[in-house]
């Protein structure tokens, strides 16, 4: 790999810039574009992601408020997992019930 050469070292790069030139002025009226741009930004609600990222960051930094979200998290995930559990649970016993019904009793039997 070439090493880099700092550009004010370099006597291609500026010849280079030396020679380069503005092929033409700015069009009539491009300043006034240009702010008019800026100061309709500027009119406009300032309601983004960014501003709801930040929101986000300032509220989090607090420890207090991260332990509490990290409990909710951790509480409402092993609450989900014993009631799926509780309902698979639930539906085997169900077709095992069914099964052992249907063995003892031929008229329970699936026609």
């Amino acid at each position: 790999m070439k090493p880099e050469i700092p550009a004010d070292q370099d006597p291609a790069l500026s010849g280079l810039l030396r020679q380069w030139k503005v092929p033409s002025a700015m069009t009539p009226g491009f300043e006034d574009t240009v702010w008019r741009r800026i100061a309709q930004t500027q009119r406009q609600p300032a309601i983004s992601l960014s501003l709801l990222r930040d929101w986000i960051a300032q509220t989090f930094a607090r420890p207090s408020v991260s332990i509490t979200y990290a409990a909710i998290l951790l509480v409402t995930g092993v609450s989900a997992g014993f009631w799926q559990g509780h309902q698979i649970s639930t539906h085997g016993v169900e077709r095992v019930s069914v099964r052992y019904v249907q063995m003892m009793d031929a008229f329970e039997a699936p026609r």
